[in-house]
């Protein structure tokens, strides 16, 4: 039998989704939205293609591309 796991309210978050994050830091407005960019190709984390289930870590380097080609770099600095 598994054992169960317990959560230490005490923990610093080490990881996080990147639609998640994106949306909490307002980048976008909703999850979905952000989903719709991330699956369009529209969003890049360290040079890299990335996909709306992506773990983002605090220093990685967000690319987001929005209309008329106008690039929006983001650096992570705290984890939501």
């Amino acid at each position: 039998m598994a054992e169960p796991t317990t959560t230490n309210t005490n923990e610093v978050l080490q990881s996080v989704r990147l639609d998640l994050w994106l949306d909490v830091a307002c980048l976008f407005t909703t999850r979905s939205e952000a989903q719709r960019a991330t699956k369009g190709g529209k969003v890049f984390v360290n040079g890299g293609r990335a996909k709306p289930n992506r773990v983002l870590r605090i220093g990685d380097e967000i690319c987001i591309t929005r209309t008329n080609g106008i690039k929006q770099v983001v650096e992570v600095s705290g984890l939501v």
